[in-house]
């Protein structure tokens, strides 16, 4: 492809709608890539027993995939909690060596906002039974490990360290998500007159 590819980082607090947003973003636009984190990691033989083990499995597999579709021209979404710059700069970089961009965005949903859609969304998951290995249960226990409510409290606080680094950060009112939608849209369409 002629134009240079794009990274497009959805950040924001567990519950604020990332996953979401992303699979809507990607499903209408063809040869676009999804770039699941979560997802991903449930792939690794015994994910579900050390969630954080399987991260650090997956890391290496997500800076390649970044390189590889942002080097070849292509767009790759990645919804994704981070928190971390050196972690957060380390993917982006991924799309600069590559010879591309990154854009970050930032989905803005009040802790509490947040808290009430995971609870909403572990209600649902429970009312369905969903199996212990599930993403859903998964997710859910390891919230609950990492202290809940109080963990998306102070997530969502540290997302704006992130504001100080090298790519700007840019915020979208998140509670609505079609309006997201046309905002993140908006903002893709700067970076090649993509949209």
């Amino acid at each position: 492809m002629s134009e240079s590819g794009l990274a497009v980082f959805i950040n924001g607090a567990p519950g604020s709608g990332k996953s979401t947003v992303a699979r809507r973003l990607v499903s209408s636009r063809p040869g676009w890539f999804l770039l699941d984190v979560d997802v991903l990691r449930t792939f690794v033989g015994g994910w579900s027993a050390d969630f954080a083990g399987a991260g650090q499995i997956t890391r290496p597999i997500v800076h390649a995939i970044i390189r590889e579709v942002v080097g070849g021209g292509g767009v790759v979404v990645i919804p994704q909690l981070l928190y971390d710059v050196d972690d957060f700069l380390g993917f982006a970089n991924e799309a600069d060596d590559a010879g591309g961009e990154a854009l970050h965005v930032v989905l803005d949903v009040p802790s509490s906002e947040c808290w009430r859609r995971l609870r909403a969304r572990l209600s649902d998951n429970s009312a369905h039974e969903v199996s212990e290995d599930s993403l859903a249960s998964v997710l859910a226990a390891e919230l609950e490990r990492v202290g809940g409510e109080r963990y998306v409290e102070r997530v969502a606080a540290e997302i704006e360290s992130l504001r100080d680094c090298a790519i700007p950060m840019h915020s979208i009112p998140g509670e609505n998500t079609e309006r997201v939608l046309r905002m993140l849209e908006a903002l893709i369409g700067r970076y090649g007159g993509r949209s």
